[in-house]
């Protein structure tokens, strides 16, 4: 089949990669066009765009460590967050208005000039001067490290350098007016609550005096009357005195009395576990007595024999706490309003401490000279110029170009699709194929060459003479 017929319907279920290249090299004016375009703009924009230069300097976060004051640290779930805020402030107005002024582009007559003719100057010529610098500003977290890295491009090397400089100390500055800031604002409100905590310590101690003075009971800061406090007392005196052994044997008592010592002991006990934890050494000899006499009660006799005097001394505790579970368990109405309010007193009393801690730390935190930021290293600059990047845009205006020739050329294919070979053909005629013509070869004959004569012997025709005269000097022809 020759290169010039057509198949009717294209069909892409035939296709491969030797057919798209095949439409590719018969479509090649449509390919190479645009991508001769590209690369010639490519190439424009190399000779008029200016070359650029990057400076780069680097800032440690020292946010892996715990906060001297408050002992905070940033947990691996806040980091990130805590990077990104780093980032939104280094591009933020807190940096770039000091970057702005500390360079003099709001007195510089070219920015002045570049601000009047910009479509997006807006109405004030600071804020667009800030947004210019913010955009040009880069940075990043160096891989597996807490350094942040500041980038800034300019035309010359030596601007680049007093740019990126300017930034870092402006960041660092920004961060410490924003601690400072920050500190200062939570310690006044940590203040403000405080104060209103304490006046309501105020109003609940007078409640509570006044409960006191109905009540005619005493209540310290745990919730203990001065009642109870005698009954603790007591026992605790009563179990803190030695015991005095005889060897003689030991005259039992009946199961009444040792059921009455053995309930009165429980009673001293219910009454000293207000006060006392179960560790404590009282605690642990009242409950040593209690074993004592339960085993007494159930008709175990002891190894260690106890005389009679302990055995009254058992007895003597035993009204004393009887009287101080009966309190416990009857207890009046105000009787308990009186240990509500010591409850709210106590409460109120740790938020009032808390809170005067907190707005100390802060106040502390707002007179800081360092946010945790450390400059390390110098300002580098890279000697070669990052912009124009000859194989970045040759390459990519010239992808770019062959893409969009290879587009073109396949929508010119899909709209007339050309048989080239036997097996463009298969797949659109449902025919079997009897043969292939071989591409025919025009060349023309030779024929032969005729020579020329010269310009000498080629003469203009001569018309015919007229009747009666000569042709050059020769004698006229008489008529006939």
């Amino acid at each position: 089949m020759g290169g010039a017929g057509r198949a009717g319907t294209p069909d892409v279920r035939g296709m491969n990669l030797a057919s798209l290249l095949r439409i590719l090299w018969g479509r090649k004016l449509f390919v190479l066009t645009p991508t001769i375009c590209t690369v010639i703009g490519g190439v424009v924009v190399i000779m008029t765009m200016p070359a650029r230069y990057e400076a780069s300097s680097r800032v440690i976060l020292d946010y892996i460590k715990p906060d001297p004051v408050t002992g905070f640290i940033v947990s691996d779930k806040m980091a990130d967050a805590y990077i990104s805020s780093q980032f939104q402030l280094l591009r933020g107005p807190a940096v770039t208005s000091r970057v702005v002024e500390a360079l003099g582009w709001l007195e510089n007559p070219d920015m002045a000039a570049a601000w009047r003719n910009a479509p997006d100057k807006g109405d004030d010529f600071k804020a667009w001067a800030q947004r210019q610098l913010s955009f040009a500003i880069g940075g990043e977290l160096v891989p597996e490290t807490n350094i942040m890295e500041i980038r800034f491009q300019a035309t010359t090397p030596d601007m680049a350098r007093l740019v990126v400089d300017d930034i870092r100390t402006a960041y660092i500055e920004a961060a410490i007016a924003e601690t400072r800031d920050s500190a200062r604002a939570a310690g006044t409100n940590l203040a403000a609550q405080a104060e209103r905590e304490r006046e309501r310590l105020i109003q609940l101690q007078t409640a509570k005096a006044d409960l006191e003075r109905q009540t005619g009971m005493m209540m310290n800061d745990r919730g203990a009357t001065d009642a109870d406090i005698a009954a603790v007392q007591v026992a605790q005196e009563n179990a803190q005195a030695p015991i005095q052994h005889q060897r003689g044997p030991v005259r039992r008592s009946n199961t009444q009395l040792l059921q009455a010592q053995l309930d009165s002991i429980d009673s001293a006990i219910v009454a000293a576990g207000h006060t006392l934890g179960p560790n404590n050494p009282q605690m642990v000899e009242m409950h040593r007595r209690r074993d004592y006499v339960a085993a007494e009660l159930a008709g175990v006799r002891p190894s260690d024999a106890v005389a009679d005097q302990t055995m009254r001394r058992v007895a003597a505790i035993t009204a004393l706490a009887s009287n101080s579970a009966n309190r416990i368990t009857t207890v009046s109405d105000k009787q308990l309003a009186l240990r509500l309010v010591q409850d709210e007193i106590k409460r109120r009393r740790g938020l009032f401490d808390k809170m005067s801690t907190r707005a100390a730390n802060e106040m502390e935190i707002s007179n800081v000279s360092d946010a945790n930021l450390t400059p390390i290293g110098i300002t580098t600059v890279k000697p070669a110029p990052i912009f124009p990047n000859l194989a970045l845009i040759l390459g990519g205006c010239g992808v770019l170009g062959f893409a969009c020739g290879a587009l073109i050329a396949f929508i010119i294919e899909a709209v007339g699709r050309r048989v080239r070979n036997a097996a463009d053909l298969a797949p659109t005629v449902d025919a079997p194929l009897l043969g292939v013509m071989p591409p025919i070869v025009w060349t023309r004959t030779s024929q032969p060459k005729v020579a020329r004569a010269p310009k000498a012997a080629r003469a203009r025709p001569q018309k015919p003479p007229r009747d009666g005269k000569t042709l050059r000097g020769k004698p006229k022809l008489s008529r006939a």
